[in-house]
């Protein structure tokens, strides 16, 4: 079976993602030093959200990468390996609502500055989505077996 198109652009599209991640990563340490001096608790949960919002989409990066890197290399999708990515995608997601939603508390408390939105919402919304694609992977993974075990 080809490869299909899509997943070779889907892949190029990841890697230009990342490198826009690490540049970002160094605008954002171009920001903290523009700071100067952290002062008070605001400017240190600014600095720790950002930093885990940025690894939390690195480690999202990485796994879409794997996933696809199963349908460019090995043609196949569907295996163990790509639900677990999955799951942990959703996780990540859900750890990033509660994070967004801990940055929230913290504008309304006037502890950090910033508009006060709903993003969490998006992330959790996005978690039960991937862990729907979890399961359908899964169910995938048992018709195959089912189907490569019959004649």
């Amino acid at each position: 079976m080809k490869t299909t198109e899509s997943a070779k652009y889907l892949n190029v599209l990841l890697n230009l993602m990342g490198l826009m991640l690490i540049l970002g990563l160094f605008g954002f340490f171009g920001l903290i030093l523009h700071m100067g001096t952290t002062e008070g608790v605001g400017d240190f949960i600014f600095i720790l959200v950002g930093l885990l919002n940025w690894a939390g989409t690195m480690a999202m990066l990485v796994m879409l990468k794997r996933v696809v890197g199963t349908i460019i290399f090995s043609r196949n999708p569907f295996v163990e390996e790509n639900i677990i990515r999955f799951k942990r995608l959703a996780y990540i997601f859900f750890a990033l609502a509660i994070l967004d939603v801990f940055r929230g508390f913290m504008v309304l408390l006037d502890v950090v500055e910033g508009p006060y939105r709903a993003g969490f919402l998006v992330s959790i919304f996005m978690g039960c989505v991937i862990l729907v694609l979890a399961d359908v992977f899964k169910f995938a993974i048992e018709i195959k077996n089912d189907n490569d075990l019959t004649v």
